[in-house]
């Protein structure tokens, strides 16, 4: 089941948060027909998106994840929602990219090492608070531990991880996020430390133990810690035909009047979960005439 556990060293010197979303990275996988490579850009996001989605407080916060760089995948998109929700998409899906020197999927070569990653924060407010960060590797991981230093003054350890099993379906996704406290002793920081340089990939961990606290336990080693709570993160697309008449509606009459005279039936494309929405000259009519009042 997809979820992010959330919690503390017995100390409460730094915080955790264990997420696994195998069956949603999955399910990415399946809605937009992805590769491999595109598949582990979008389940690393996905993880560590859900993650800071679930650090927010009100049940109406959102954050959407930007990230435009110069590889071939174009942009990739990603809302998350405070109560678990997910809704991803990018441009070039269908990409495929040879493995690297290591044997390793070529995320960064699929992103591209130059550009930019755009963080926003709906919380309610007139307007949302933007975050920007530069690509440095493009691994998504590297990335996100770059803005958290940089654009939050937060020292953090981001591990992200996809693996595929022979048959190219998810085996395992998901990732864990370190974040330490302010008033963290230096001794504790010196093995926190020791224990970051040292840490497997979470995918090593995932393959060997689906159970959370033996990863924990894996990727945290010196440490007593305590698990506070867990939260669901499902995929979740908040399209409908409502919404496409409302988009539909602000195009105004004239712009109608020209789709109703084009063609039979206007179609309007969700780019998050791909369903077609079908509008008929019956249909668009009817808009006009609400639009005209």
């Amino acid at each position: 089941m997809n979820h992010i556990l959330r919690g503390m060293d017995r100390g409460q010197n730094f915080r955790f948060f264990l997420a696994n979303t195998t069956e949603l990275t999955e399910e990415m996988k399946a809605i937009h027909q992805m590769s491999e490579t595109a598949t582990a850009a979008l389940g690393r996001t996905a993880a560590i998106s859900a993650i800071m989605a679930s650090m927010m407080k009100s049940l109406k916060d959102k954050i959407t994840v930007q990230i435009q760089g110069d590889g071939p995948a174009g942009r990739l998109i990603l809302v998350a929602s405070s109560t678990g929700g997910i809704k991803a998409t990018v441009d070039h899906p269908e990409i495929e990219l040879p493995l690297k020197t290591n044997g390793k999927l070529d995320v960064g070569g699929y992103i591209g090492r130059e550009g930019e990653m755009i963080i926003l924060r709906d919380l309610g407010l007139k307007e949302p608070y933007v975050g920007r960060s530069p690509l440095v590797s493009g691994e998504i991981a590297e990335d996100f531990t770059y803005y958290f230093a940089t654009s939050e003054q937060q020292p953090s350890v981001v591990n992200l991880g996809v693996l595929f099993d022979k048959d190219g379906r998810v085996e395992t996704a998901g990732g864990i996020l370190v974040q330490t406290m302010p008033d963290i002793p230096e001794e504790v920081l010196a093995q926190l430390e020791k224990d970051v340089a040292s840490m497997p990939t979470f995918t090593e961990v995932a393959q060997n133990s689906e159970d959370p606290t033996e990863r924990l336990r894996a990727l945290l080693p010196s440490f007593e810690l305590d698990c506070m709570d867990e939260m669901p993160v499902f995929w979740e697309c908040d399209c409908s035909r409502e919404r496409m008449e409302q988009a539909l509606l602000a195009l105004g009459g004239e712009e109608l009047k020209t789709l109703m005279d084009e063609d039979e039936t206007t179609e309007m494309h969700c780019h998050f979960c791909n369903t077609n929405y079908h509008f008929s000259q019956e249909d668009l009519l009817r808009l006009i005439q609400e639009v005209n009042g």
